[in-house]
C-alpha cells in the first residue's frame, strides 16, 4: 500500500495536471520509442496480476493496458483467487485465448493475496517481474521505459516509477513525483509502491510474498528486496495509474484497517534484520515513525555560534533539554557555561571549526543563536539518527514564529544554487506532488541552523570549509560526507523555532563548492525533475528541457566564479519570464481551442442544414423525373 492515503490534499494540487500530463506524455512516448530502437538485449518482463472479484470493466482496462504496450517482450501472469463471480473467470479465459503471452491460473478457493500473488509468480519465466494491481493500468510506454532503464543500468535489481491515480470519474489526479532511492523515506512510508519491478531471481530467493502481511505485503517485499538489491533504480515518469475506487486504499486507507499494523510489523522485522534498535509506530495510517534507541549515554557538545547576538531565547529554552550529558560551547558570546573566544570576522564556518577543537563530545550539534527550543526531546531525536553508522548529518524541521515551515531540507538547483522545499507551507500532514511534509527523508543537505554530526566524521573531512558562508559551508560539508558514503537525514519529528533566516550560496562561492557542481549538471537525486525548478511547494515544471539554456548553465558551472557573478540570478529571472510566457501561451491556446470548438460546432450545424437542403432538392428532383418521362412519352406518341 502506498503513502498519503489519508493526508489532506492542498488546494489546487490537481489543478491543470491533466493538461500538463497530456503534453508530457506525448514527449515521453516519442522519447521512449526512439530510445527503444537503440537497445540491444531486451529482457522479458513478467507482469504479475492477482485478481479477486474484480469488476469486469476495470479488469479489462487493466489487461488492455498491458496489451497496448509499445514493448513486446512481456508475459502477463494472472492468478485468480477463487472469485465467485463467473464474469471474472470468463474475462480471464477470453483474454488467455486471444494472446499466448497471457497465462492464467484459476484457484478453486480464496486463499488470500499472498497465495494468489505467489501463484502468479510461479507462472513467470521472465528476467524481471512487474507488479500490477487487478484494477489499475499502465502507461503504454511503461514496459519500454523499464527495459531502457535496465539496459542502461544492468546491475539494477529493483526499479520503481512515478505514479498518479484515477478518480471515480476517470480523471487522472494526485500525481506523486518521487525522489531517487531514499532509504529513510522508505521507513516513513512505502513511497516506492507503484510501479514496482524486481529481478525474478531476487524475488525467488526472498521466497516471494510472505503471508501475514495482508494490506502491506508489497511494503514487506520492498523492504526485504532493498536489503539485498545491488542497485535501486527510479524512472521519473508517470508509468502507473492507481485506481481510486470506493474499496481502494488509493482513495481511503480505512478500507483496509489492518494495513498500518501489517506495515509496522514489516518495518520492525526490517530493523531486526538490519541489526538496528528502534521503536516503530504509525502516527498516520500507513505512515511510520522509527524512534531509534540511543546507545549508552554519549556526551553531546552543543555548539552555539553567537553571530547574531540573539542568545536570550536560546538560553531560556536550552535548559529544558531532556538529554543531560551535554557540553555547551558558545563561540563569540556570553552564554554560560563555556565560552570560546572569537575576535575575528563573524564567519560561522570558521567559528564552528574553532569550537570543534574544544569539543569533548562524540557528537556535535550546531545551532544558530536565533533558534528557540520548543521540544525537550529534540536532542534524542537527532542523536538516534546520528548514531546510525551510515548517517553523516542529521537536520530537523525549522519553523517560523507563525508556524509555517522555514526549513525541511535543502535541494540543489532549486531557485538558483540551493533552495528550500516546503518553505512557507503550513506545518501539517498535507499532500503535495512530492509527498507529505511530515515524512523523514534523505536530502543532499540540510540547514546549518540546527544540525548534528559525529565528531569522527568531522575530523575525517577536516570540518567546515572556512572560505564559505554559513549555508554554503553546510551544504559543502553534507556533500563531502555523502562522497564518503554517509547519508544526510532530515527528521520532521522534532522542530525548532527559527527567528532568523538563512542566506543562499552566492555565485561567488561556486568555485569553492566543487561537490555541488555535479548536481547542478545532473540534478538533485532527491528532487524529481518533473517538479518546478523555481519553487519547492510541489508545483510542476512548466517548461520542457531547453538544450540551449542547459548549455548556458553548464558553461556557467565551468566558468570562474568572478566572471559568473550575477549570472545565476539573470538565469533565474529568464526562467521565470519563460514560465510566465509559457503560462500565457497555454491560456491563449486554451482560448483558441475553445474558439475552434465553437467554430466546429457551427460548421457541424451548417453542414447538417446543408445536408438537409440537398436531401430536399434531391427528393424534388426525383419527384420531377416521373412527370418528365410521362411528358416525353406523350410527345413521342404524337
Amino acid at each position: 500500500m502506498g503513502p498519503g492515503d489519508r493526508t489532506r490534499s492542498l488546494a489546487g494540487v490537481d489543478d491543470g495536471y491533466e493538461s500538463w500530463l497530456a503534453a508530457r506524455e506525448i514527449a515521453w512516448i516519442a522519447d521512449s520509442c526512439a530510445r527503444l530502437d537503440t537497445i540491444g538485449r531486451r529482457p522479458v518482463l513478467s507482469v504479475i496480476v492477482p485478481t479477486y472479484e474484480t469488476p469486469a470493466p476495470f479488469l479489462r482496462a487493466c489487461i488492455d493496458s498491458v496489451l497496448a504496450q509499445t514493448y513486446g517482450e512481456w508475459e502477463l501472469c494472472i492468478a485468480d483467487d477463487g472469485s465467485r463471480t463467473p464474469e471474472v473467470r470468463d474475462v480471464l479465459s477470453d483474454y488467455a485465448r486471444r494472446d499466448p503471452r497471457i497465462c492464467v491460473e484459476l484457484l478453486p478457493t480464496n486463499g488470500g493475496i499472498a497465495l494468489a500473488t505467489n501463484t502468479a509468480l510461479a507462472l513467470a519465466r521472465g528476467d524481471y517481474v512487474a507488479f500490477l494491481d487487478h484494477d489499475d493500468t499502465l502507461a503504454p510506454f511503461a514496459l519500454a521505459d523499464v527495459a531502457i532503464h535496465l539496459h542502461d543500468h544492468a546491475e539494477t535489481d529493483l526499479l520503481y516509477s512515478d505514479e498518479d491515480r484515477i478518480d471515480p470519474k476517470g480523471r487522472r489526479v494526485r500525481p506523486f513525483f518521487k525522489p531517487n532511492w531514499s532509504p529513510d523515506l522508505l521507513r516513513a512510508c512505502n513511497y516506492v509502491c507503484h510501479f514496482l519491478v524486481v529481478r525474478r531471481e531476487l524475488v525467488s530467493a526472498l521466497g516471494g510474498i510472505r503471508p501475514g502481511f495482508d494490506g502491506a505485503q508489497d511494503y514487506d517485499l520492498v523492504l526485504r528486496a532493498t536489503e539485498k538489491a545491488r542497485r535501486v533504480g527510479h524512472v521519473p515518469r508517470v508509468l502507473y495509474h492507481w485506481r481510486a475506487t470506493a474499496t481502494s486504499t488509493a482513495r481511503d486507507v480505512a478500507t483496509k484497517p489492518g494495513a498500518s499494523d501489517a506495515g509496522v510489523k514489516a518495518l520492525r522485522e526490517h530493523l531486526l534484520r538490519r541489526d538496528e534498535d528502534g521503536d516503530v509506530d504509525a502516527p498516520e495510517p500507513t505512515q511510520y515513525r522509527v524512534r531509534y534507541r540511543i546507545k549508552g549515554s554519549p556526551l553531546v557538545t552543543v555548539v552555539v555560534t553567537a553571530a547574531q547576538g540573539r542568545l536570550d531565547r536560546l538560553q531560556q529554552t536550552l535548559g529544558a533539554t531532556r538529554h543531560s550529558d551535554l557540553q555547551l560551547l558558545v563561540v563569540g558570546g556570553a552564554l554560560s557555561p563555556e565560552r570560546v573566544s572569537w575576535d575575528g570576522e563573524p564567519r560561522i564556518a570558521a567559528m564552528r571549526n574553532r569550537a570543534i577543537a574544544h569539543a569533548r563530545g562524540d557528537f556535535l550539534v550546531f545551532l544558530h543563536d536565533d533558534v528557540e527550543i520548543v521540544d525537550r526531546t529534540w536532542l534524542d531525536e537527532l542523536l538516534g539518527h546520528a548514531q546510525r553508522p551510515d548517517v553523516g548529518v542529521v537536520g530537523t524541521k525549522l519553523v517560523y514564529p507563525d508556524g509555517t515551515i522555514q526549513h525541511a531540507g535543502l535541494v540543489v538547483g532549486l531557485g538558483g544554487l540551493v533552495g528550500r522545499p516546503f518553505a512557507h507551507m503550513t506545518d501539517a500532514n498535507a499532500w503535495t506532488s512530492m509527498g507529505a511534509t511530515t515524512w523523514t527523508r534523505n536530502y543532499l543537505a540540510v540547514s546549518g541552523a540546527c544540525l548534528m554530526v559525529r565528531k569522527s566524521h568531522l575530523d575525517a573531512v577536516g570540518g567546515f570549509d572556512q572560505r564559505l558562508g554559513d549555508i554554503a559551508a553546510t551544504v559543502d560539508l553534507c556533500l563531502r560526507l555523502g562522497a564518503h558514503g554517509l547519508r544526510t537525514v532530515y527528521t520532521p519529528h522534532t522542530r525548532l523555532l527559527h527567528h532568523g533566516c538563512d542566506d543562499t550560496p552566492s555565485p561567488g562561492e561556486l568555485d569553492a563548492l566543487r561537490p555541488l557542481q555535479r548536481f547542478l549538471h545532473d540534478g538533485d537525486p532527491f528532487y524529481n525533475p518533473n517538479l518546478s525548478p523555481c519553487v519547492g511547494d510541489g508545483r510542476l515544471r512548466e517548461r520542457f528541457a531547453d538544450p540551449e539554456l542547459d548549455a548556458v548553465l553548464r558553461r556557467l558551472v565551468d566558468t570562474p566564479a568572478a566572471a559568473a557573478n550575477g549570472a545565476v540570478d539573470q538565469i533565474r529571472h529568464a526562467l521565470d519570464a519563460r514560465e510566465r510566457s509559457l503560462l500565457a501561451l497555454q491560456a491563449l491556446l486554451r482560448q483558441k481551442n475553445a474558439q475552434i470548438a465553437e467554430m466546429t460546432a457551427r460548421l457541424d450545424t451548417l453542414a447538417a442544414h446543408q445536408a438537409g437542403s440537398l436531401q430536399a432538392l434531391a427528393r424534388r428532383e426525383l419527384d420531377r423525373r416521373p412527370r418528365l418521362k410521362a411528358t416525353l412519352k406523350r410527345l413521342l406518341g404524337r
